[in-house]
């Protein structure tokens, strides 16, 4: 899985994707400084059947915006944990998401 190896950078997902060194990434939105970049990232790791796994990074605050991303960009997998409110808050706005699913 490509975490400190790509920094969700487009370019350095594609050498990882090149020497066949990764088959999931993780993606974590404020690393990367862009929403354009991110949208880059996630669609070249689609292209190659690259798992995109959407993260929060050391420090996360308690906004949910996260889960709004992963489910639009349609990550494969959310990684938040479970103990803490920064989690918590973040694993409530994706069952708020099903449910809206639902209606």
């Amino acid at each position: 899985m490509g975490d400190d190896l790509t920094v969700t950078n487009e370019k350095r997902l594609a050498k990882a994707i090149e020497e066949k060194s990764i088959n999931a990434i993780i993606v974590k939105p404020n690393q990367n400084g862009s929403l354009i970049d991110v949208k880059k990232v996630c669609e070249l790791a689609k292209k190659h059947n690259i798992k995109i796994v959407f993260s929060h990074r050391s420090g996360e605050t308690t906004e949910d915006i996260l889960a709004d991303l992963a489910f639009g960009f349609q990550a494969d997998f959310f990684k938040c944990g479970i103990t803490g409110k920064e989690r918590e808050t973040k694993i409530k706005r994706l069952i708020e998401i099903e449910k809206k699913l639902k209606v």
